[in-house]
This record gives structure tokens, sequence and C-alpha cells, in this order.
């Protein structure tokens, strides 16, 4: 499976190294604690040509209106954001703006017209980014990138709960209620979700409370 992405990646290397250039487009991208991609900024750094407003997790979550200011800000086609997506996690390693890369990531991965296969590629890539990406504000874009998700696989959800088990920094951990607010109703329908909640109930966290009640809360 990863032979058949690379390939696809190398496809698409050309074609997309003519239109959208991570190092550049990344410097006019400016992230949020709560809300991921918040603004987009012009070539030289001066002009707001598109915000998504306060850095509110009520608002962090993609509309179809949001979605489409914020790729046409950073002039990037909608019909290539399978393709864009796959060449910034091909070029990741040599990036230095991880956070805003993983924020662009997830920005796509809102997309309803992504492929079902395209999809799955890229939540993964955000899952490992969430991991053991050696930058903190990385990890915690990619959290939130997963968070505000239309959709995510049990892998997914059990590689969340993993993280709120073993990780105690509060910094890092902070969108993890906002993860359970978004992605609870989801969950709630699950056979995972009872050994989930079990799970959730035994981590001592100052976050555990906030996540449980959001839980209940969710419909």
């Amino acid at each position: 499976m990863w032979k058949a992405w690379l390939l696809v990646l190398w496809l698409h290397l050309p074609l997309l190294a003519e239109s959208f250039d991570p190092q550049t487009h990344l410097k006019r991208i400016a992230v949020g604690i709560q809300a991921g991609l918040v603004r987009v900024l012009s070539d030289d750094g001066l002009s707001v040509l598109y915000t998504r407003g306060l850095d509110d997790p009520s608002s962090a979550r993609y509309s179809e209106e949001s979605r489409q200011a914020t790729f046409a800000a950073l002039e990037i086609d909608p019909r290539t954001l399978e393709k864009v997506g796959f060449y910034t996690v091909k070029l990741y390693p040599k990036l230095t703006r991880h956070a805003e890369a993983t924020a662009l990531l997830g920005a796509i991965l809102s997309s309803p017209t992504l492929s079902k296969w395209g999809r799955s590629q890229l939540e993964y890539f955000l899952v490992t980014v969430m991991n053991s990406d050696k930058q903190i504000e990385a990890r915690r874009q990619a959290l939130l990138a997963l968070a505000v998700a239309p959709s995510l696989s049990d892998f997914t959800m059990d590689r969340v709960v993993g993280k709120f088990e073993r990780i105690d920094n509060l910094w890092e951990l902070f969108p993890m209620q906002q993860f359970f607010e978004y992605q609870g109703a989801s969950l709630k329908t699950r056979k995972i979700y009872p050994k989930l909640r079990e799970r959730l109930e035994k981590v001592d966290s100052l976050y555990t409370p906030g996540i449980l009640e959001a839980l209940d809360k969710a419909r």
C-alpha cells in the first residue's frame, strides 16, 4: 500500500511543483490554538486575505464557505486538493513549518471531495504527526485537524485515546476535549465506544471530567 501511495505522489509532483510550493504557501498561513488555520496572508505578509475570525473552538470546523474561501486565498484549485495533500506529505520531512503544514492538511481533510483512499491516507498521516512529530505545535495541530474532520476510523479514535492515556503535557492536550465535543456523537455509535470510554475514565487528568461531559452531551 505504501509503495502505491508513493507512486501516486511521484506522478503528481511535476504538475504540483508548477502551481503549489509548500515552502512559499506555508509562510502565508497563520495557525491558531483552537481553530487550526485561522488566517491567510498576502505574499509579503502585510495583508490578511482571509480570516476565519476569532480562534474559537465553536467555529473550528470548516463550512463549505470557509473551506472555499481558505483555498481561494491560498490560490489552491479545489480540484487538486488530494494531490496537494499528498505533495505536502511527500515534502513534509524537508519542511520547517510543520504546524502550518498540518493545519493545511486538516483543511484538506475536511473536504468532501477527497477519495475514500485519499482520506484514509491523509488521516493516517495526521495520526502519525500527532504521535511522533518533534514539534509540539504540529502535534497539537494534528489533534485539532482530526477533531474537525468529518469522519474518522476506529483506529484513529483508539490512537487519540491512547495519546490521552500517555501524555501529561496539558498544553499539548489542550484540543483533546474539543476532539470529543466534535467526534463524540460518532464515537458513541461504535462498538468500540464502551471500551474507549472505560479507558478515558481511568485517565488522571484535569481534562478527564470535561471529556466525559462532552461525551455525555454528544448527540
